[in-house]
């Protein structure tokens, strides 16, 4: 269990508006007779029945307003807790909102109707944000309340539209199984506030509940809080300021306030989906490529049925799959299963059943090959080519020439071998190539390097490739010692390599020329706050996008030979000590929270032929307030974050050697 880690990873103290609401205001509002723009959203006059009713067993509720409303997704945004099965009936008319409840209401249980941010103006579009009203169906209304923010685990943005739920069943099945008890759902900035809660412990979870049945299912978004939570209130003194026509009055008043008020949940999702067979195909003769609905821990099996016998695919095919194994290519390397225009196939994946109990599931797939058909363009060709000949021939018969007619031979095949670096090569990146097939031969002594002295192309180091990894036949790399500022030649002799069906490559030849040492900038990370968990440090563009890595060794993370430009980071507690991110899980209760994410809370603008020393305290602000704004994809109102110096100070920055 991790509660200590969430009640620390704190939020912010919730604005005072969720306090307020305990506040009952007696003020009246005229009627604007021109000037500014009318601003202020509008306000509840009055409820029908009076919030807080007792023994309430009527149909309908009523909200009577200042000014002229509308409502805005009121289905999705207005949710009545407990959930009903039969969903409400909900309008506005001028200035009355009503809500008629179409199910039947569960004796001695307290309601919750909360309108989120449903309720706005009708002239001007501004929002009441928060309100809700209440009403028991006993005698006795529940009043407490839990508050909190949902973030995204692995970019802290907030989750907008999610519900949140409340259990008092203390069972890990509950969320995969039963509607929550108790539920709201996140406003724009991701907070949430559970009311009309008893004094009794309740499991909180949060999810993006996509087919509406008030759980969790394994495909959708989920966030949960490591502990049960009891609610509580306390008093407090609340400063608030009086506006008379003689002046402005500060007075003190005593409020509610209603906690735990910080809650933070982190959403994840296990990635989870059916395995299925999305696509098949079969683009050439000797290639299958299948495309899977969801990753698997290995190749599957893979038989084709002949007439004779099964043969294992898999074994007889050099395999390129993606790392998740749910793309995969055969290239097949029988003769005769390639020369074979329709193969049955046997495809089978082990995978776990409803009850997690591995089985393999078996489909049979026929895979079909047909010789593409000729463009009206070749045919055309073709033709022409053909009554060309023929008129040669019986020119030459007529002359009484022979066998001058010229034969057409295919044209030569050849497989390609190319190196995918930019001529501008940087001098900590290595040699990347990439072939159309799997090779059979690569001739390391037909691989040549050369460096320019002056005008001349003087022999190097060649450079030793390596496959990238096992399951990409045709991915290359070599690590190569650079010297900056310098010009280099890489030439791949005809022939040096050769495909898996015999075809061998042309000559490439191709001029790089790495940076100079003076074009890079460094940053160093002095991180503090983590403890003694592995942390790792990434660095990101200006679309929140992952540049480098670097892992913390003795509090620091090291980014050197970086192109001058604006960068971010942020970092993760690596609990597993893999080196990357782990994602979080609750299936069948192995509930196990994401690696905890923060964010550096300014942008570092990193300049040519300099070194940045940034001292780094992940604790020095709120996590639902680090995440630098031009990075983020839902923007804070104004007012809804402090000021902050975006920018780096300069006298952070360092020549190199200082």
């Amino acid at each position: 269990m991790e509660a200590g880690r969430y009640g620390y990873r704190a939020l912010r103290a919730l604005p005072l508006v969720v306090l307020a609401l305990v506040v009952v205001s007696c003020a009246t509002m005229g009627s604007p007779g021109g000037g500014p723009k009318d601003e202020t959203p509008p306000v509840v006059v009055r409820t029908n029945p009076p919030q807080g009713t007792l023994n309430f067993s009527g149909k309908k509720v009523t909200l009577t307003m200042n000014k002229n409303v509308e409502l805005d997704q009121a289905f999705s945004k207005v949710i009545i807790s407990p959930a009903q099965k039969e969903s409400p009936t909900i309008r506005s008319n001028a200035r009355t909102v009503t809500v008629e409840l179409n199910d039947t209401l569960l004796p001695n249980t307290t309601y919750t109707i909360d309108f989120a941010d449903a309720i706005k103006d009708l002239n001007e579009g501004n929002i009441l944000d928060g309100f809700a009203t209440d009403f028991s169906t006993g005698d006795f209304i529940d009043s407490l309340r839990i508050s909190g923010m949902v973030l995204e685990a692995r970019t802290l943005e907030p989750a907008v539209g999610f519900l949140v739920g409340a259990y008092t069943n203390m069972a890990d099945s509950a969320i995969e199984t039963l509607p929550f008890e108790r539920i709201t759902k996140t406003n724009a900035k991701g907070q949430f506030t559970l009311r009309n809660l008893k004094a009794v412990p309740y499991r909180i979870f949060a999810v993006n509940d996509v087919n509406n049945d008030k759980h969790w299912d394994r495909s959708e978004d989920i966030a949960f809080y490591d502990v049960p939570v009891t609610p509580t209130v306390e008093h407090i003194e609340y400063t608030d300021t009086v506006r008379y026509t003689r002046g402005d009055s500060v007075v003190m008043r005593r409020i509610l306030r209603y906690l735990p008020d910080d809650l933070l949940l982190s959403w994840f999702n296990e990635n989870y989906s059916a395995q299925y067979i999305k696509d098949y195909q079969r683009p050439e003769r000797h290639r299958i490529t299948f495309i899977l609905g969801a990753p698997t821990d290995s190749v599957p099996r893979i038989l084709a049925l002949t007439d004779s016998a099964a043969v294992d695919l898999v074994a007889a095919s050099v395999v390129n799959s993606s790392v998740a194994n749910d793309t995969i290519e055969l290239w097949m390397r029988d003769s005769t299963l390639i020369l074979t225009d329709s193969l049955r196939v046997r495809f089978d994946v082990y995978q776990p059943d409803s009850t997690d109990v591995m089985y393999w599931k078996t489909d049979t797939l026929m895979l079909n090959f047909k010789e593409p058909k000729k463009t009206k363009k070749q045919i055309k060709e073709e033709e022409e080519l053909a009554k060309a000949i023929e008129k040669k021939r019986i020119e030459d018969s007529i002359a009484g020439i022979v066998d001058t007619v010229p034969k057409v031979e295919e044209p030569e095949k050849f497989v390609t071998f190319d190196l995918i670096n930019n001529s501008t090569q940087d001098i900590d990146r290595p040699l990347l190539f990439k072939s159309s097939e799997p090779l059979d031969t690569l001739m390391t002594s037909g691989i040549r390097m050369e460096v320019k002295k002056d005008t001349l192309w003087v022999p190097a180091a060649a450079p030793v490739l390596r496959l990238v990894s096992a399951n990409r036949p045709m991915e290359y790399i070599a690590d190569y010692d650079w010297q900056p500022a310098t010009s280099y030649r890489l030439t791949v002799d005809s022939a040096a390599v050769v495909g898996l069906y015999g075809f061998h490559n042309r000559p490439v030849s191709k001029e790089l020329t790495t940076r100079a040492l003076s074009d890079y900038g460094s940053i160093f990370f002095t991180v503090t706050g983590a403890d003694t968990i592995p942390v790792v440090v990434e660095l990101l563009d200006g679309s929140d996008k992952v540049v480098r890595t670097a892992p913390v060794e003795q509090g620091r993370a090291v980014f050197k030979f970086l192109q001058p430009g604006t960068y971010y980071a942020r970092l993760y507690l690596d609990k597993s000590g893999t080196g990357t991110y782990g994602n979080g899980s609750a299936y069948r209760g192995q509930f196990r929270q994401p690696d905890e994410v923060y964010y550096f809370p300014k942008r570092i603008n990193l300049k040519k032929n300099w070194d940045i020393e940034q001292p780094w305290d992940i604790n020095s602000l709120p996590v639902d307030m680090q995440k630098p704004v031009d990075i983020r994809k839902v923007k804070p109102k104004d007012g809804d974050m402090p000021p902050q110096n975006d920018d780096e100070e300069e006298e952070n920055k360092l020549p190199p050697g200082l």
